[in-house]
């Protein structure tokens, strides 16, 4: 999450708001029942549990049904900004190319997520490059298919990576570590706040009693997250420590079986 201090709409750009979307994630990405899914599905094929006004018929229960991972996904804001503005308000259900409709919300999912570490650049160690980097991607959001699809998003990531490195170095100052792409599973950047909020993870783990208990542990533990992402180095491919601790839970039948990850 964002802090509401961006203004002009940014943070609120930045994060999911499914009542604005046509179920995107829902039937257009794939999903393994190792990862937190009820089910294994396909991309481009309709879950199960989406209704016809593209709701979700089991969202009040997500978690007690064995669909942490949909608790858990974050598309950054990509989904209903595709909905809106990529494709005009047209729903999946109006588009005759949906393998080329996946394509794109991956490619907004990825200008989005670089989009949310840049901002988060400017507020603890604003840099001009990155600024400037910030505002190609907020332009190129705004593209259609075609022009998102032909964007070369793996040079734009590389350079992305490379200012997030150097504020993470600014941030960290002279002599501290660089973690980038290390193996910190388990590792708490702050030990005492990360402590507490595993031990409550912890707590929930062994029951969680209903989903808005469930996203108000997690919108906390992405705060915290994103609080101390710099700390951590540049852009990483792989997942941040407490993204590897989520998946534990993820991958865990949560109140059916209780077995611990």
């Amino acid at each position: 999450m964002l802090p509401d201090s961006l203004g002009d709409g940014r943070a609120a750009a930045l994060t999911a708001d499914c009542s604005a979307c046509t179920g995107l994630c829902c039937v257009l990405l794939p999903y393994r029942r190792d990862d937190g899914f009820g089910a294994d599905k396909p991309g481009q094929v309709p879950c199960r549990n989406l209704l016809a006004d593209d709701r979700c018929g089991i969202h009040a229960d997500l978690v007690e049904k064995g669909w942490s991972g949909c608790a858990t996904f974050e598309c950054f804001g990509a989904g209903q900004h595709l909905t809106a503005v990529t494709y005009g308000g047209r729903s999946w259900r109006e588009v005759e190319d949906l393998g080329e409709m996946a394509a794109v919300l991956s490619a907004q999912r990825l200008l989005h997520e670089m989009l949310l570490h840049l901002e988060e650049v400017d507020r603890r160690s604003p840099d001009p490059a990155a600024a400037a980097l910030a505002e190609q991607l907020w332009t190129l959001r705004d593209a259609g298919p075609l022009e998102l699809l032909t964007a070369d998003l793996d040079e734009l990531h590389e350079t992305c990576g490379e200012l997030l490195g150097a504020a993470s170095l600014r941030v960290r100052g002279p002599g501290r570590p660089d973690h980038s792409r290390a193996d910190l599973a388990g590792a708490d950047p702050a030990p005492a706040a990360a402590a507490a909020l595993r031990a409550q993870l912890d707590r929930h783990r062994d029951g969680l009693v209903n989903l808005a208990e469930w996203k108000a542990f997690h919108r906390q533990w992405r705060a915290f997250e994103q609080l101390d992402v710099l700390q951590w180095g540049g852009l990483d491919d792989g997942a941040t420590p407490m993204e590897t601790y989520l998946s534990t839970l993820r991958a865990s039948p949560l109140k059916r079986r209780r077995r611990r990850p």
